[in-house]
């Protein structure tokens, strides 16, 4: 996947796409009607964060990040040494970094498995109750940085 200037656009196509998948399953999971909107603020601050990015190749913080958010949703991330870990890693845009960490495609891949009628509910239970600790990992991970990054949550 090659992630360069389009990145952005096509989370705003995803952006539209969720909301019209939504509109056609409106009050059918309560656990989508209390959560769809923090996930879809989360998915336009990550627009937000990308808009002066639109130049910029962001192949190796999209793998980063993917990584980091690997060994959070797999329970890893209390056996690593997570500061050593960022820290190493200065060589990357740690604003774009936390910008994929805040992207939520672990929601909206369930999203879209549900919709179309391919995973359980359950399994997004256990991200929205997870949302409050998913937050502190992002914190923690921007307090190892030198530079720290204004999160708006």
């Amino acid at each position: 996947m090659i992630i360069i200037l389009n990145f952005r656009d096509d989370l705003i196509n995803q952006y539209n796409d969720i909301t019209f998948k939504y509109q056609k399953i409106k009050g059918k999971y309560l656990i989508i009607e209390d959560s769809i909107d923090y996930y879809l603020i989360m998915l336009e601050v990550t627009i937000y964060y990308l808009k002066k990015y639109s130049n910029y190749n962001m192949i190796k913080e999209y793998q980063f990040s993917k990584y980091l958010k690997y060994i959070y949703f797999n329970n890893k991330y209390k056996s690593i040494d997570l500061k050593r870990l960022i820290t190493s890693n200065y060589n990357l845009n740690f604003e774009i970094v936390i910008a994929l960490l805040i992207y939520p495609d672990y929601y909206f891949d369930i999203f879209n498995k549900i919709v179309n009628g391919n995973d359980l509910i359950s399994n997004l239970n256990k991200i929205v109750l997870d949302s409050y600790k998913y937050e502190q990992y992002i914190k923690e991970i921007n307090s190892y940085l030198s530079k720290k990054i204004i999160l708006y949550f």
